[in-house]
């Protein structure tokens, strides 16, 4: 999403290039001809094909199918009204998904009370739409993901405001559910983001931390909220400048995009991390904002992510289109 200011980044960056590496293999699947492309997050529907939400320049959504086979094809699904950018998307129900859409003046700065949660669910042949709620509450939502698996309820994370907001994708009834250090920017630090991507797995809630650069998690009660007094874990701290979204494995391995780092970062759920793709001086993975694993006997070990072409923290001065890379995790141990 958006990144630290330059001079931290520069001075983290440095950082971020001796650490230790292992390459995975990867190609890219898709990239667009154009300049100026943010690519910001990425689900993956039950028959395999990607969903991949547009920061900038359109509040659009595509989808590239069959990312899989030789005969892969992208096309624009949905571009949704009185936004400038989409965020975070999560499956809510079978082939049904939430999305998030906002309105950034600069592509930065969040337009006050601009936010919204939509529905897009698939049937057949047919795309259907419908908004959700109004998100006026929050600052700037972000990441999404399903409260609990069979729930109606679906948890925003507010980087800015740093909370966990909870809402029902039926009654479009909203509340505050987590607000805590961990969830929070750093206070007084220039363009600090706190809450990022979220996600859950196995009764606990996974958030990423931008500007703490680190993964927590917390355990749920059975509709997916944190139970009363429960500790947050800290899953582990990523040697980088910013962490944005991520992937779990079945494993508890978080797969984290470092998004103006240029890498990809494997964080093992003993807190032991390396960089298995990406490098901060070269475009292998220019900006990386967000991560999902395929869904289908041809690529269930595969990590796709998305960039944005590292367009607001250039790699040696260069700027390449948003793409989509997927990167193959058979070999990671």
């Amino acid at each position: 999403m958006l990144l630290p200011n330059a001079f931290r980044l520069l001075e983290l960056q440095s950082r971020v290039a001796g650490a230790a590496s292992t390459a995975l293999p990867s190609q890219n699947v898709y990239q667009f001809p154009d300049v100026g492309t943010w690519l910001e997050n990425i689900a993956v529907r039950p028959n395999g094909d990607l969903l991949v939400t547009m920061l900038s320049p359109t509040p659009s959504l595509y989808t590239l199918k069959q990312p899989y086979s030789a005969n892969r094809e992208f096309s624009l699904l949905h571009t949704f009204d009185n936004a400038t950018g989409l965020l975070g998307i999560t499956e809510t129900s079978d082939d049904t998904f939430a999305i998030i859409s906002t309105k950034l003046t600069d592509g930065t700065v969040p337009v006050a009370g601009s936010s919204a949660i939509w529905e897009v669910a698939f049937s057949s042949n047919t795309l259907n739409t419908r908004k959700i709620a109004s998100l006026p509450q929050l600052e700037l939502p972000n990441g999404a993901t399903l409260s609990i698996p069979g729930s109606t309820g679906v948890l925003i994370a507010d980087c800015l405001g740093g909370t966990v907001t909870r809402c029902d994708t039926q009654t479009g009834a909203t509340e505050v559910v987590l607000a805590r250090t961990e969830t929070m920017p750093i206070a007084g630090e220039a363009e600090s983001l706190g809450i990022n991507g979220m996600h859950y797995q196995d009764g606990y809630l996974y958030w990423s931390n931008s500007a703490r650069v680190s993964i927590y998690r917390i355990r749920v009660d059975s509709n997916g909220i944190p139970i009363a007094n429960a500790a947050v874990e800290t899953v582990g701290t990523i040697n980088a400048s910013f962490v944005d979204d991520f992937a779990l494995d079945s494993t508890g391995t978080s797969w984290v995009a470092t998004n103006p780092n240029n890498t990809v970062v494997a964080l093992r759920s003993d807190g032991s991390s390396q960089i298995v793709l990406g490098d901060p001086s070269k475009l292998t993975v220019a900006g990386v904002t967000a991560g999902a694993f395929g869904r289908t006997t041809y690529d269930s070990k595969t990590l796709y992510v998305t960039t944005n072409g590292a367009i607001r923290a250039p790699v040696n001065g260069v700027i390449e289109p948003a793409k989509i890379v997927a990167v193959d995790t058979s070999s990671f141990a």
